[in-house]
């Protein structure tokens, strides 16, 4: 089981809130909800790993994610929204290993919940 640890910071306005969900999704392996609010042209940047454009190509990414070990430990550290943008940062431990983490996301609009473009930033620390 995940210990989730979440800067109270994390939620205090709805697209705080929406992005601090998505995130407890990425950790507990919850693809059907992380793939509810992504376009269907979604592009997803890992650097240093892919690139993927497309919901398809997405969910197969999503669909392998779940089969990995979930995270001993995930810690939301902080989330800036503005207009159609977000950022997060944080840790996890995942088999032994810490891991720090940033992601850069863009909505179809300031208001909208869905995900047209995800840069990911992952190092072992």
């Amino acid at each position: 089981m995940t210990k989730i640890t979440i800067n109270p910071d994390c939620g205090n306005s709805p697209k705080k809130a929406f992005i601090r969900d998505l995130n407890i999704a990425f950790a507990e392996g919850n693809g059907s909800y992380i793939l509810d609010h992504v376009s269907e042209d979604i592009k997803w940047l890992m650097y240093g790993d892919f690139e993927i454009m497309g919901k398809e190509a997405f969910k197969e990414e999503i669909d392998k994610m779940v089969n990995y070990p979930s995270p001993e430990e995930f810690t939301l550290e902080s989330i800036i929204t503005h207009g159609s943008e977000a950022a997060v940062n944080g840790t996890m431990v995942m088999e032994g290993n810490a891991f720090a983490f940033c992601d850069i996301f863009r909505f179809q609009s300031a208001g909208s919940k869905i995900i047209v473009e995800i840069k990911s930033y992952i190092i072992k620390t």
